[in-house]
């Protein structure tokens, strides 16, 4: 992977991860792959350094599993991460801190683990982050939009809570439950 971040002013930055891989598939050809696996724009407005928006390709901010491996604290992914919820969204987020302990993210996104989206329709959330202790985190975010072509979509629903703590030096305890339609 290849990282780059570039900060335009003191309000605006750009960054970009792309990401290659070798995938041999025994008797085929061996393929290298290129993805752009996060391509952002931030801005926080000048005298406003609680709020932020975000335009681009980033990691979902929900749950606790993340899909970048050096933000991840397990050896492998679980079924929840790889099937009940989206590991990147493409879109507008907008984020507000409204105290040192609350956070609350706004979502607009064109697509699930894809930058362009075959769905017909758009997905909108929410995610409140709170910090209840000093090594303690909880949060609950809601993910719905449509789902499939314009002549044939469904509506679809991702309720998700996470939590982590610490409770000695060394030890994370976390977990993530969903619930989708």
């Amino acid at each position: 992977a290849v990282s780059l971040f570039r900060e335009l002013n003191d309000n605006l930055y750009v960054f970009g991860q792309l990401t290659t891989s070798l995938t041999d598939e025994g008797d085929a050809e061996p393929a290298t792959e290129i993805d752009i696996d996060n391509l952002l724009v931030s801005f926080t407005p000048s005298g406003a350094s609680n709020l932020s928006l975000t335009f681009g390709t980033l990691d979902a901010p929900v749950g606790f599993e993340r899909d970048d491996e050096v933000l991840l604290f397990t050896p492998s992914t679980s079924f929840n991460f790889e099937l009940a919820r989206p590991a990147k969204l493409t879109g507008l987020f907008g984020g507000w801190s409204l105290s040192p302990k609350v956070d609350l993210t706004a979502i607009v996104a064109n697509g699930w683990d894809s930058p362009l989206d075959p769905n017909h329709g758009k997905t909108g959330g929410l995610r409140l982050g709170v910090l209840p202790a000093e090594h303690a985190s909880l949060g609950v975010s809601a993910l719905y939009g449509s789902e499939g072509p314009a002549d044939s979509t469904s509506n679809r629903l991702l309720l998700d809570v996470d939590y982590a703590f610490e409770p000695g030096r060394g030890w994370i305890v976390a977990g993530e439950a969903n619930y989708a339609k």
